[in-house]
């Protein structure tokens, strides 16, 4: 099968048969492909539960920080405030 191209006003053309340059290709072993995505992919969900764990902690930090704040602000601020007119 041929087929015509047109490419910058000339002509091209290209054969659409068997491609000859995979010829020594080794064939896919679709197993052990299989076996080593399952790895990767559990050592991924690893990774992300680490990580998700570490970012529910910083959650959990900042907000005794801001709990803190505000308290601070709340109640010891205009203590600080009266103090300072006496």
């Amino acid at each position: 099968m041929v087929i015509i191209l047109l490419a910058a006003g000339k002509e091209q053309v290209a054969n659409a048969g068997r491609q000859k340059w995979d010829y020594c290709a080794p064939k896919v072993n679709y197993a052990d492909v299989r076996a080593r995505v399952a790895n990767a992919f559990a050592e991924k969900a690893n990774e992300l539960a680490d990580a998700i764990a570490v970012v529910q902690g910083l959650s959990k930090d900042t907000s005794r920080s801001l709990v803190a704040a505000a308290v601070l602000f709340v109640y010891v601020a205009p203590c600080a405030d009266k103090r300072m007119e006496q």
